[in-house]
């Protein structure tokens, strides 16, 4: 295996970081559709999703 130099290393790094900020953003919008979904249902509905 070749060593990576420091300038590969640094993009290598960013395309990581790029990565994971994609899935947050990702992660945030299911999260909040998730939570929008539960405030719609009635309370006994709402109350089972949450044991699950």
């Amino acid at each position: 295996m070749a060593a990576l130099s420091q300038e590969e290393i640094l993009q290598n790094t960013r395309t990581v970081v790029q990565g994971l900020e994609a899935l947050k953003d990702e992660h945030e919008a299911i999260k909040g559709t998730l939570v929008n979904s539960i405030q719609e249902l009635s309370p006994e509905e709402s109350a089972l999703i949450e044991e699950k």
